[in-house]
């Protein structure tokens, strides 16, 4: 039981620590798409891969509602997920405050002037959708994680190089909000409030739509708490002469596979 709150800190830590490093990113360069994308692959490797590289909140819900609807979520799964969302916020705030004193300067997303706010919602819906849906379907293969994780870094470019002009290209709701209300207060710039609608509907949309796609694909719903088999082991009993089973210890089936 230590053993695997102690692999679900690490997992915690670990979203937390690559959610402050995007968010120190995003706020300098959040146009930049091959930067962000850079960066988001660097933040999965960094963290040597013991989390299924969300740093998302809209991945986490997705994720919930697809077991859910295989009837596969466990009490271990849900608060596992909704504590990954905990720990994104709590490494988004420091991010900010990192930007903010490195940078110096207030952080826009920037919407395109020339777009109607229809424009701009369905752009940050459809690709919220395939990020989502690449990250789910990525964290099935837990043996290509290294070619899983460029193409949800490669996602994450493409609809930054895409959208991003459009709709500001955010696509994660827990570093827009924490940004934008930390600088809101700060500044007393009612800007930063424009669009929060437009970064909270269409993620929240997205959600539902590549939830039900993921049922529709029958993407396998994702492992997110390590699995534990008890070892047993045969021994002869001294006294009677008969063999008996005794539980020798627990493993980690996933680590156990790697060895």
């Amino acid at each position: 039981m230590a053993q695997i709150k102690m692999n679900l800190l690490k997992k915690l830590c670990a979203e937390a620590y690559a959610t402050a490093l995007l968010t120190l990113v995003i706020v300098g360069k959040n146009l930049d798409g091959p930067l962000v994308g850079c960066a988001f692959w660097m933040c999965i490797q960094g963290t040597n891969m013991i989390h299924s590289f969300h740093f998302n909140p809209c991945v986490q819900i997705a994720s919930i509602i697809h077991k859910k609807a295989l009837n596969q979520l466990t009490n271990k799964d849900r608060q596992y997920l909704l504590w990954s969302i905990f720990a994104q916020i709590i490494g988004a705030i420091p991010g900010v405050f990192a930007a903010w004193w490195i940078y110096d300067s207030d952080f826009y997303y920037k919407t395109g002037h020339k777009y109607n706010d229809a424009q701009k919602f369905f752009a940050e819906m459809l690709f919220s959708v395939h990020f989502i849906l690449c990250t789910m379907g990525i964290t099935f293969w837990p043996d290509n994680k290294l070619i899983g994780s460029l193409v949800v870094s490669g996602a994450l470019t493409a609809g930054i190089e895409t959208v991003g002009h459009i709709s500001g290209a955010c696509f994660n709701p827990t570093i827009c909000f924490t940004v934008n209300i930390i600088q809101g207060i700060r500044t007393g710039d009612s800007e930063h409030f424009e669009y929060l609608w437009l970064y909270f509907t269409a993620p929240v949309i997205a959600i539902f739509i590549s939830a039900g796609l993921a049922c529709i694909i029958h993407f396998p719903p994702e492992k997110t708490i390590p699995k534990l088999e008890e070892v047993k082991e045969k021994k002869r009993n001294k006294n009677t002469g008969h063999e008996v089973v005794e539980t020798v210890h627990s493993i980690d089936l996933q680590v156990a596979k790697k060895v």
